[in-house]
């Protein structure tokens, strides 16, 4: 709200989320583009990152840290154990006019799948219901747990190809819902969350190269 008073001249736009979405990305520039209407003599240069998915540098990280996270717990590493990529679910309506995320997410699991191969990994969405009637993503992370508990000993859960920090997503909806649903099958699986990104040296190094090549691209 006070860039215009600090006279900033570059507005660099980046989500939270690595995938361009209608629901996400379009919504944040609309907010600035809001923000630019209140202010119409304030005209600095908007810079949108619509998506940083198929980054090479994004996709490293995502694997290195699941790595880490393997070789560090001793569980994971000496049992039958498996990977659940839990991402952003949408509305099929949103598929349907062109929206990206879902491919965008689906194709960085089918590069985590071949790097840890032979382990299993699966691909499951926390689907919210502010569209009411809508049919969302398939398969829902809780549904794939039916699947999943007979095939590993161990799972480790990962949100952060779509959630690069903590929200009420990741910290109500998967982690509790999945724990709450281990409890009711009585479940012996032995279930680790990764931690969120936003903790992450790695993810916000690569963040800044990220932002920094696009700054130079755009340099007169």
């Amino acid at each position: 709200k006070n860039f215009h008073r600090h006279k900033i001249e570059n507005i660099v736009v980046v989500n939270q989320g690595a995938q361009y979405s209608l629901s996400t990305t379009e919504e944040n520039l609309n907010d600035i583009k809001r923000y630019l209407k209140e202010h119409p003599s304030y005209k600095p240069r908007i810079i949108p990152i619509r998506e940083y998915s198929s980054d090479a540098r994004f996709r490293s990280v995502i694997k290195e840290l699941i790595s880490e996270d393997l070789d560090n717990n001793e569980i994971l590493r000496n049992s039958n154990s498996c990977i659940l990529i839990a991402t952003h679910g949408l509305p099929e309506s949103l598929e349907r006019i062109g929206d990206p995320a879902v491919k965008q997410m689906k194709s960085v699991v089918t590069e985590i799948e071949e790097h840890f191969k032979p382990m299993k990994v699966f691909h499951g969405f926390l689907n919210d219901d502010f569209f009411p009637g809508q049919k969302w993503s398939d398969p829902n992370v809780l549904d794939l747990l039916a699947d999943i508990e007979p095939q590993c000993q161990s799972l480790m859960v990962d949100s952060r190809v779509s959630f690069t920090a903590s929200n009420k997503a990741t910290l109500y909806e998967l982690e509790y819902l999945v724990k709450e649903y281990l409890r009711k099958q009585q479940s012996a699986m032995n279930v680790y969350f990764s931690n969120s990104l936003a903790n992450s040296e790695t993810f916000a190094q690569s963040m800044a190269l990220i932002v920094k090549d696009k700054l130079t691209s755009l340099s007169p």
